[in-house]
């Protein structure tokens, strides 16, 4: 589990521990010692199993490496979490080419090859559960996010992908988009905390770990999907199309015309969600021939 020395990941690493699974707590090196430690130390204290691995994972090696720990202590890979990551905040004209590198590699180039390592492993094992952890504001938007939102964005492309690749019914792959920020961590903290009030207990990242659980257990409800959990609420997350509107003829339609056709094209009332992009196509082409 990448990035479990603290905060979120803490929480999922003693969740998991606490269901019985034996944990691989990885963090990198910090001043005063590795968090990744304490909190193995924590879990073995509990009568758990649990190991640290020490080292960044926003690298294609280090990734690889804290894979392959996990491998060498127990033997096997069963369930990957991917939760490494930390947050940029800053307008999009002042971030700059070096933050947006920043971010690719501890949100993606990092996890990539993490997931790879480990998506081989459990493929050749016949089980397997990879949670990666998105964000919200890739989904939805926040401002001042930038780079850190499109990074998070391609755990979700990546999730796309590995439901139509994998040959094995049993390793699933999903995403958690998570809301439990640190107060004082973003400026839009103090503005969460007011919405919640005196319930306010409920964006600590015990209540996310749930979810994590469910999607590494055998109860999984399945692959592909994207989950958010806020405060106690847990949702799927989906993106859809419209039904939109369809140009007749032999010509493509003039910016008068489709012009016109706004309210239609923008109308959520129906709408399909596509399990890949073919479905998409083959949807679009259906209502052209008149069978949507």
């Amino acid at each position: 589990m990448t990035g479990s020395g603290r905060g979120l990941g803490r929480a999922y690493a003693l969740a998991l521990a606490k269901l019985g699974c034996p944990v691989v707590v990885n963090s990198p090196p910090r001043p005063g010692g590795a968090s990744a430690t304490a909190v193995a130390d924590a879990i073995t204290a509990a009568g758990g199993k649990a190991t640290a691995h020490v080292g960044s994972t926003s690298d294609a090696d280090g990734a690889r490496a804290a894979v392959d720990a996990t491998i060498a202590a127990f033997g096997r890979i069963d369930i990957l979490v991917i939760n490494a990551g930390i947050i940029l905040n800053k307008p999009f004209l002042e971030t700059t080419q070096d933050d947006l590198d920043t971010m690719l590699a501890v949100h993606f180039g990092g996890p990539f090859a993490a997931v790879q390592r480990a998506y081989a492993f459990m493929l050749k094992q016949g089980f397997g559960r990879i949670v990666l952890t998105g964000t919200g504001s890739a989904s939805f938007g926040l401002e001042n996010q930038s780079a850190y939102a499109s990074a998070k964005a391609a755990m979700v492309g990546l999730c796309n992908v590995l439901k139509l690749e994998t040959r094995s019914a049993d390793v699933l792959v999903n995403v958690v988009l998570p809301v439990a920020p640190p107060l004082g961590r973003t400026p839009a903290t103090a503005r969460i905390a007011a919405m919640f009030g005196p319930t306010g207990n409920r964006l600590d990242p015990s209540w996310v770990a749930p979810l994590i659980c469910l999607l590494a257990s055998d109860a999984c409800p399945g692959t592909g999907g994207v989950y958010s959990a806020v405060g106690g609420r847990y949702a799927r997350v989906f993106t859809a199309v419209s039904r939109g509107w369809t140009a007749k003829g032999d010509e493509p339609p003039s910016l008068e015309e489709i012009a016109a056709h706004t309210d239609e094209i923008l109308n959520e009332s129906g709408y399909l969600v596509p399990r890949s992009i073919i479905g998409e196509i083959e949807a679009a082409a259906d209502t052209l021939r008149g069978d949507g």
